[in-house]
């Protein structure tokens, strides 16, 4: 081999790179090793193998089984976890029995009995059920710490185990034979290693993975090396592991959220089978509140919906953890925009609540803030207002003026009060929300943005723009920072800044603004979302004062049709798009139609918002405009004197609105004046 510089060899499932340095030989050939162990790095360049490509799955699946369609081979791959040896098995035995891909994994406890049968030849009849016991029992006697913490890992998630993190947590609780584990990073990337080069695991970034089919080998209790009272013991320690390295928060705060990151896939994994543990089942409402936090609503749902549906079996409706369940479930129902979802759930929540734990529980105030929500998303504002009170009335009693969850109430309280047209008393009790959160959480924590945000649109309604944009710019930056630029919260600020930008005459900003809020809105809400849905009515006010007639008709026609759909007639949403679909109508010429839109949204809104709500009074101002232009002037003042009278008591003398309809009837008093001149003249 060292006169001839062509050859290959190969050294097929070699075990210890350090016995092999004597072994290789000189010469210009190339050697192969091919191992399950990690460490080859002194003696030659590892390349990993990993996984097959899900492409590579269905070919090797395909070869077995001609006749399977593409997606039952894709849900095979996805549930092997692509795994080449697995396929080969899973392929050979359906291509032999004929069972279905649906009875094939029935369960993965079946699915790992099944791994022991039908060996692929080329495989040496060394089944993956086979080879994963040998390789656990000679861990077993070689690294008995490792062996151990091998088998509590198996009853985790398939994701990343972070455990660099995890043991050296205050804390942390392992089996007694692991406490020499705790702290120490060395002794644990030795097990990690041992657990590797016998290719149980996968080390990653401090931690290690395991693959769905090893772990459900070793989880296997009929297996040669398990015995029940062992995988059960297993099965507890991992369990109180994932509980004792919980974050200190509830899953709200930012600083913990890489933390829960790592954490949230192994609690979800073991909640299915420890639904009768108390700290579980606390664990897995603090997850699913991160999940809602951290902005990933669609999978904050799916958990409280399995949540409530895994608990609804084994306990009363009023367990104060499935109403918690049931609460969060209609948390993700209001910000996913299914707002009348929502009310149906947690109705029901709220009067079991109060009879099982008293109104005062925070169980129960939780539901009814969820309920208030509900009805506020709904258009129903004095019924959101009524409960928003109580709550905050009673949150202030029991936890405190400074407590979250209070302030969070005053939050909300002021909002409502908003979409009343109280837009003084929202701006006093907003002020003051505001700085007690920036001085107990800190001005980056997510609910100090939101109030920040609410903050400014108060000051917009006030005609206070230049604050408003001031406060706004800041909460962008901070919002996209803590939260991310694709947050429903941070797209909720840029969306105020737009309406800032544009209310202080800079609309192409504004334009640019609402663009990118819109295409991110449609990415990440959906397309009928209402705040989607806002977003498009947005874009096209900016494009109205634009001069671009068109485009924003065309818009405001489809957002008028999807809002009806989505939100019924007379939601105040709704009639916004209305009424600025028949502004663009007046910029048009189109009167006739105009007319006709506005006086339908003004009886709408004095019949939802009142006679005096800032809507209705705005949209009496257009109607006047409409009506003159169609010659009766008459009918205009009468309307407009109207609105001035309710924009005084409601807005302020000096509130922009105020003085625009000033401006608009003193106008109209000085052409009337002129006509009655001339009607004098002989």
């Amino acid at each position: 081999m060292r006169t001839n510089g062509r050859w290959l060899l190969v050294f097929d499932n070699a075990e210890d790179p350090g016995t092999f340095r004597s072994l290789l030989p000189e010469g210009g050939g190339h050697v192969l090793i091919t191992s399950r162990d990690p460490g080859w790095h002194s003696a030659a360049t590892p390349m990993d193998i990993g996984l097959f490509a899900r492409a590579e799955s269905r070919s090797l699946l395909a070869a077995y089984v001609p006749k399977l369609p593409q997606t039952e081979a894709d849900r095979l791959a996805e549930a092997l976890g692509d795994l080449p040896l697995a396929l080969a098995q899973a392929g050979g035995l359906i291509a032999t029995s004929g069972f279905s891909v649906d009875t094939y994994l029935k369960d993965l406890t079946a699915t790992s009995r099944l791994l022991d049968r039908s060996a692929p030849i080329t495989y040496r009849h060394k089944t993956l059920g086979a080879a994963v016991r040998l390789s656990s029992a000679h861990l077993a006697r070689t690294d008995p710490v490792a062996s151990e913490l091998l088998r509590i890992c198996a009853f985790l998630a398939p994701e990343p185990i972070p455990l660099d993190t995890w043991l050296t947590k205050a804390g942390v609780e392992l089996p007694p034979s692991l406490n020499g584990l705790v702290s120490d990073l060395v002794a644990v990337a030795d097990s990690i290693a041992a657990m590797a080069r016998l290719g149980l695991v996968r080390p990653q970034h401090g931690g290690l993975t395991i693959h769905r089919l090893t772990a459900a080998v070793l989880r296997d209790r009929t297996g040669a090396n398990a015995t029940s009272a062992a995988q059960e013991s297993a099965h507890e320690h991992a369990k109180n592991l994932v509980i004792s390295v919980r974050p200190d928060d509830e899953g709200r705060d930012p600083a913990t959220w890489q933390e829960w990151a790592g954490l949230l896939p192994h609690v979800m994994t073991l909640s299915e089978t420890w639904t009768q543990d108390d700290d579980m089942r606390e664990l897995s409402l603090d997850a699913t509140q991160y999940l809602l936090m951290r902005g990933t609503t669609s999978a904050a749902h799916d958990a409280a919906r399995a949540l409530h549906q895994r608990w609804s079996a084994e306990f009363p409706p009023d367990h104060p953890h499935l109403l918690t369940a049931e609460t969060l479930l209609t948390d993700s129902l209001n910000i996913l925009g299914r707002y009348r979802q929502a009310l149906a759930v947690i109705e029901n929540v709220v009067e079991l609540s109060r009879n099982a734990l008293g109104d005062d529980h925070e169980t129960t105030l939780a539901a009814n803030t969820a309920l208030a929500t509900a009805f506020t998303n709904l258009g129903q504002y004095r019924e959101a207002q009524v409960i928003e009170e109580d709550v905050l009335r009673r949150r202030r009693s029991t936890l405190g003026e400074d407590h979250r969850d209070t302030l969070t109430s005053g939050n909300n309280l002021a909002v409502t009060l908003d979409t009343l047209g109280d837009h003084h008393a929202s701006r006093a009790l907003k002020d003051d929300v505001l700085k007690r959160q920036r001085r107990v959480l800190g001005e980056n924590h997510p609910d100090t943005l939101i109030s920040a945000t609410n903050l400014a649109v108060t000051l917009m309604d006030l005609g206070e723009f230049v604050q408003a944009r001031a406060l706004l710019e800041g909460t962008v930056d901070r919002s996209r920072e803590t939260l991310g630029d694709n947050h429903p919260n941070t797209l909720n600020a840029a969306s105020g800044l737009a309406a800032s930008l544009k209310d202080l005459g800079h609309h192409h900003k504004a334009q640019t603004l609402r663009e990118d809020v819109l295409t991110r809105r449609r990415k990440v809400l959906g397309e009928d979302h209402p705040h989607t849905l806002d977003s498009y009515r947005d874009l096209a006010s900016s494009l109205t004062y634009l001069g671009h007639h068109a485009r924003a008709r065309s818009i405001l026609d489809d957002t008028l049709n999807r809002s009806r759909a989505m939100l019924g007639d007379t939601h105040p949403d709704t009639l916004t798009v209305a009424h600025n679909l028949a502004t663009v109508l007046m910029r048009v010429n189109q009167h006739v139609q105009a007319r006709a839109l506005l006086q339908s949204t003004l009886d709408k809104h004095r019949a939802t918002l009142g006679p005096e709500h800032p809507n209705t009074l705005t949209t009496a101002a257009n109607l006047a405009s409409v009506l003159s232009h169609l010659g009766r002037r008459k009918e205009a003042r009468a309307l407009l004197r109207n609105s001035l009278e309710g924009f005084r008591r409601t807005l302020g003398e000096e509130h922009p609105k105020t003085k625009a309809v000033a401006e608009q009837l003193a106008g109209y008093k000085k052409v009337f004046g002129k006509r009655k001149k001339k009607i004098r003249r002989p």
